[in-house]
């Protein structure tokens, strides 16, 4: 691994982690894959070429280290779980490598692929191919059998896991840029005032000239505003290339970017201005409703495709035409990127494989009044306890079982946080294929009410009563499963 990527010359970073048990192959299969050539390029649809630097992490799958820390898991794009289709445990155990994931990564989008390895030795096989493949479908992998020693499927399993990240990047950039531009053009507000622009005015005289003289862009000088460096692009007959030819089209364009830092992002409020020569002010157009814009490495550029129609320019009664001249102006006041109060709630409907916690409770009979607490858990970037009362509280005193979910770490040292779960808490019946005891419930956390449950989740003479199996050699099983989390925070 290296300690310098911000210097190195690529598009995407990707960090793929290798899990599994000792002894299943994930060093050879790693071994196999970086032997050969390691340049991963791919080609959009507009021909510009994209260079993705992955960086693979292998961990030890003996028992004695599998207490890895969430450094393993942090940022990591997608994992590759391997088992030995000779050793059967190494099957059954992925699913406690997926629990781990589960636990600790910080991505609820990672791409998992089940890789079932050593399919050269097929005399030995015993996880057969639908086996694997039934597992990985039920948990939501991608999945693929190899031989490292034959090199057969490494590079697949590799390439085709970076191509799924790489695909639904770029299906998300796509998206949210899409978002942001449709946005900008539906939203547009309209006022009219005496004050002259603020950062830049343009005159130009003799308007007609630009389309006798060929001139479909006109660019402006470069001037200062914020801290940063902008000019106005002008279309005196509009842009063809957004498929307008009957407006004015004006966009606004940050300059001399090259010397910002990678990654970088200037938010701003932005008005484009035309003078009235009758009124004497100026129509003033602001993109987004009023809202914050952001320009960034793949998007310098915004504007209006349609800032005035050139009837509406042309039309002597309006004044912004007169004697063939005109005046347009720019104010652009850069702005931090979120407001004081300004607020994120993501939503995240977690997988199969990741929003269920088991919790196992011997000696139950020996158990005092006062709560007892599980283990955290981690579902939907949110670590979680639950409380159970042996003998019950609040309604359920002396009478019932009572269960609640509280969230333990949400990431957040602000006392405004607040935190939505849906969830299902159920008692599992020893060795028997009854319906188990199970309560749904949704609610929202925050810091003053961070405990939500069932004070009479079974009454206490039902979990005793050994016809009914929830006790079985006094033990007690308790299932957590978190369905949808929904996390609000500030963004400031």
């Amino acid at each position: 691994m290296t300690s310098n990527l911000e210097d190195e010359n690529y598009d995407h970073f990707f960090k793929i982690i290798m899990m599994g048990d000792s002894c299943v192959g994930k060093s050879n299969l790693l071994s196999r894959y970086c032997h050969n050539k390691f340049t991963l390029e791919f080609n959009s649809t507009i021909g510009v070429e994209f260079v993705i630097k992955v960086q693979i992490w292998d961990a030890s799958g003996h028992t004695k280290v599998r207490a890895i820390t969430d450094a393993f898991y942090r940022s990591a794009s997608g994992a590759l779980l391997v088992y030995d289709v000779t050793r059967h445990i190494t099957f059954v155990n992925t699913q406690r490598w997926l629990a781990d994931l589960k636990n600790h990564t910080d991505n609820p989008n990672m791409v998992v692929t089940l890789v079932g390895n050593k399919i050269d030795v097929r005399q030995s096989v015993m996880v057969a191919t639908e086996v694997g493949k039934s597992f990985a479908e039920k948990e939501s992998l991608d999945f693929i059998e190899t031989s490292a020693l034959r090199a057969t499927n490494v590079d697949k399993a590799f390439n085709e896991l970076v191509n799924t990240i790489y695909r639904n990047l770029i299906s998300k950039t796509r998206d949210m840029e899409a978002q942001e531009t449709m946005a900008l053009s539906r939203s547009v507000s309209i006022s009219s005032g005496n004050n002259e622009p603020a950062h830049y005015k343009l005159k130009i005289e003799a308007f007609s000239l630009l389309s006798e003289a060929g001139i479909i862009k006109y660019e402006s000088d470069v001037f200062e505003a914020g801290g940063y460096k902008w000019k106005l692009e002008l279309y005196p007959k509009g842009n063809e290339k957004e498929y307008v030819s009957d407006h004015i089209s004006v966009y606004l364009v940050i300059c001399d970017t090259q010397s910002l830092a990678r990654g970088w992002e200037v938010h701003v409020y932005f008005k484009i201005l035309i003078y009235d020569h009758i009124r004497h002010n100026y129509l003033t157009i602001q993109g987004d409703d009023g809202k914050r814009t952001r320009f960034h490495e793949k998007k310098t550029r915004w504007g209006f495709r349609k800032l005035i129609s050139l009837d509406s320019f042309k039309g002597s009664e309006n004044g912004y035409l007169y004697g063939d001249s005109c005046e347009f102006g720019a104010e652009v006041f850069v702005v931090p990127k979120y407001a004081q109060k300004d607020q994120c709630l993501s939503m995240i409907k977690l997988p199969t494989a990741m929003n269920t916690h088991t919790w196992t409770i011997p000696k139950f009979s020996t158990l005092t009044d006062g709560p007892l607490y599980s283990e955290d858990f981690k579902a939907g970037q949110v670590k979680w306890k639950l409380s159970l009362y042996p003998k019950g509280t609040k309604a359920g005193k002396n009478t019932n079982l009572s269960i609640f979910l509280r969230p333990h770490d949400v990431g957040s040292d602000s006392d405004e946080w607040r935190v939505y779960a849906k969830f299902n808490i159920r008692l599992k019946i020893h060795g028997a294929e009854r319906t188990h005891k199970n309560e749904e419930a949704d609610h929202w956390f925050c810091k003053t009410a961070d405990g939500w449950g069932f004070p009479c989740f079974m009454k206490l003479s039902d979990l005793h009563d050994s016809k009914n199996g929830f006790l079985f050699n006094d033990t007690l099983i308790v299932e957590a499963q978190i369905l949808i989390v929904g996390i609000l925070k500030n963004l400031v």
